[in-house]
């Protein structure tokens, strides 16, 4: 006797398992390559991103002056400290003055007028002189002080100013280094007052 089956409300019909197999395939597929993209998207954003936000960050409160103009009542006027360990006038930006403490500890520092008067220490400090003298050690002290300058400045994403970054001061450093003598002691350089601009990466 022959039977028919009527659908019911209900029933699901049965599926073919490798279709099933198929689409699931699929799907697994699409997520993997979607979430792919979207790393891959989300990768490149950044990598493109970055490299801008870095630039703007750095420039985007450029400071109202780039150096320190030309006297020491300017350069007082324009928020500049008086750097004795380079004879220069510096903005915040290229002031280390953990360094210069360093330096001025370093030694019992002296300086001299052209007429070899001993000019002491707070008046130096005070960045009135356009030019004193100093001892070849001084010479070459601040030289090496000028090297971990430059050096901490760069592991520190900090600024140096254009005295520092003149290539030729390296070079006139390591030639002073390379003429070592007995005499180290004698009075036998001048330091000149600088306003370099501050603004080098």
């Amino acid at each position: 006797m022959a039977h028919d089956y009527q659908k019911l409300q209900g029933d699901v019909p049965l599926e073919d398992p490798t279709a099933t197999f198929r689409e699931r395939r699929a799907r697994l597929s699409w997520t993997k390559t979607t979430s792919l993209a979207v790393l891959s998207l989300t990768l490149v954003i950044t990598l493109c991103v970055y490299p801008v936000y870095h630039i703007f960050h750095l420039y985007q409160s450029p400071p109202a002056w780039t150096d320190c103009g030309s006297s020491p009542s300017e350069a007082r006027s324009r928020g500049c400290s008086f750097d004795a360990m380079s004879f220069t006038w510096s903005l915040s930006d290229c002031f280390d003055g953990e360094l210069t403490d360093q330096f001025l500890s370093h030694a019992q520092w002296r300086w001299y007028s052209e007429e070899g008067t001993e000019i002491d220490r707070e008046s130096v400090l005070s960045g009135e002189y356009e030019y004193l003298f100093v001892s070849g050690e001084y010479h070459v002290v601040h030289c090496t002080f000028m090297w971990r300058k430059m050096h901490r400045a760069l592991l520190r994403g900090r600024r140096i100013d254009s005295y520092l970054a003149n290539y030729n001061h390296t070079e006139h450093c390591a030639h002073r280094l390379q003429k070592q003598d007995a005499a180290q002691k004698d009075v036998n350089t001048v330091i000149v007052s600088k306003y370099p601009s501050c603004g080098v990466h």
